[in-house]
């Protein structure tokens, strides 16, 4: 059987006889989209129920790699000057805050964070990703 031949697979979005639903923006009289809850990356891996327990050792070092990870990133963004790139490092950085106050000893994490956030403090555009991603993980 020839690849173009074969029938593909259903769309998530089309109704069973292949006609394509309404997306919220066609709706008329709809001036925004419904609100969805998104979770936090910690409560992801809350939600994600693995049967593999880690022990304190190996989160430990996992953290430690992700914080080394945020910072290296961090570096090179900033020192080139790829401010593009702020958003995801500070994504990064914010994340490792998260996740350290919850699975390590908050003042460890929480000193790590205050000393990132001093040592790019000449980094308005920066500092400025990092309060953005910070306010919407307090809401």
């Amino acid at each position: 059987m020839d690849r173009r031949s074969k029938t593909p697979p259903p769309i998530p979005w089309a109704d069973p006889n292949g006609a394509r639903t309404q997306d919220w923006e066609d709706t008329p009289g709809q001036k925004q989209k419904p609100p969805l809850a998104t979770p936090t990356i910690a409560e992801l891996i809350d939600l994600s129920a693995s049967k593999n327990t880690v022990d304190i050792r190996s989160r430990r070092a996992m953290l430690d790699a992700i914080s080394i990870a945020a910072d290296k990133r961090t570096e090179g963004v900033t020192g080139h000057r790829r401010r593009r790139h702020y958003g995801h490092a500070a994504m990064l950085a914010v994340c490792c805050f998260e996740l350290g106050s919850i699975y390590s000893t908050p003042p460890t994490i929480a000193k790590w964070f205050t000393n990132l956030r001093q040592r790019y403090s000449r980094y308005p555009a920066f500092r400025k990703h990092l309060d953005e991603i910070l306010a919407q993980i307090a809401s």
